[in-house]
């Protein structure tokens, strides 16, 4: 392939901030490996190479995530296609050999890079700009009903499942629950939304928005209620549908120091409050 420069340019800008901001760590990324190619790879540390590696595995996993999301909010209809894109790239990325990178780094590096160009020829340049501009078209055309669509679709009102608790709402791959015993405040279960009993069954993009649908909802339970810690559990002997327990804990309270329990103090809740509860979530996480 012709040799090209990671050189950010105007002229790639897709008009949507969050997939902009994204493509601009991309080409930060190749603009790292293009350094060390330049310099042959002499002194090269191993963490360096392996730095390289993680960031282009933590893009995969964050940039696909917010990009799938929009197309699904959006009713985009390519979005299996591309979601295929997104897919081979990744599954490209986690198959980068550490060992034959710490042992011909230049040569590993160049292959990397020629990867990553690909991408951006292939991908960025055309299925990305595609997709955006559709939502553009249609954001500056809104349907006046899509709210109402939307609402009823997630059907996320008063959804109670005996096992979980009360729906809170749907994210990407995963479904969170208002778990029903209430020791610990803000304590939710995420629930896998396919059949699947562990992680080892998912490929490394369902791992990767997975984990951001994780993080998203333990990001809006320590917003609200600012807890000194959140544990996290998952019981495949109890339950064999993939799930985690994400429990905000605080000092001086119920376990703290120690592992929580299913139903420690058997605390429950008026339904007026869970519904509250769950509204608040819900308004968080979006």
């Amino acid at each position: 392939m012709f040799d090209f420069n990671f050189d950010w340019s105007p002229d790639f800008n897709t008009n949507i901030e969050i997939i902009d901001t994204h493509h601009k760590q991309f080409f930060k990324i190749g603009r790292d490996i293009e350094q060390q190619i330049r310099t042959r790879c002499i002194g090269i540390k191993d963490k360096q190479l392996l730095d390289i590696v993680c960031e282009l595995r933590e893009y995969t996993g964050y940039h696909f995530y917010e990009e799938e999301r929009l197309m699904k909010e959006n009713s985009y209809s390519d979005r299996d296609l591309h979601k295929k894109s997104h897919q081979n790239f990744a599954k490209q990325i986690a198959q980068i050999s550490m060992p034959k990178l710490k042992e011909t780094p230049e040569v590993e590096l160049r292959k990397l890079k020629d990867v990553l160009q690909q991408y951006f020829f292939n991908h960025i340049l055309k299925d990305d700009m595609k997709m955006t501009q559709y939502i553009l078209k249609k954001e500056s055309n809104p349907d006046p009903n899509e709210d109402v669509k939307k609402t009823k679709k997630e059907g996320i009102n008063n959804e109670y499942d005996p096992k979980y608790g009360i729906k809170i709402c749907d994210l990407d791959v995963s479904r969170v629950y208002l778990f029903r015993e209430q020791s610990h405040k803000g304590r939710v279960v995420l629930v896998y939304k396919e059949k699947k009993s562990d992680m080892g069954r998912l490929s490394v993009l369902e791992r990767n928005i997975l984990w951001s649908d994780i993080s998203r909802v333990a990001k809006a339970l320590q917003s609200l209620y600012a807890p000194q810690a959140i544990n996290y559990a998952t019981y495949g002997d109890v339950d064999s549908q993939l799930h985690f327990h994400i429990v905000p804990k605080y000092k001086d309270q119920i376990e703290w120091g120690d592992s929580f329990s299913i139903n420690p103090n058997q605390i429950f809740l008026p339904q007026d409050e869970y519904e509250a509860m769950a509204e608040e979530i819900r308004n968080k996480i979006k």
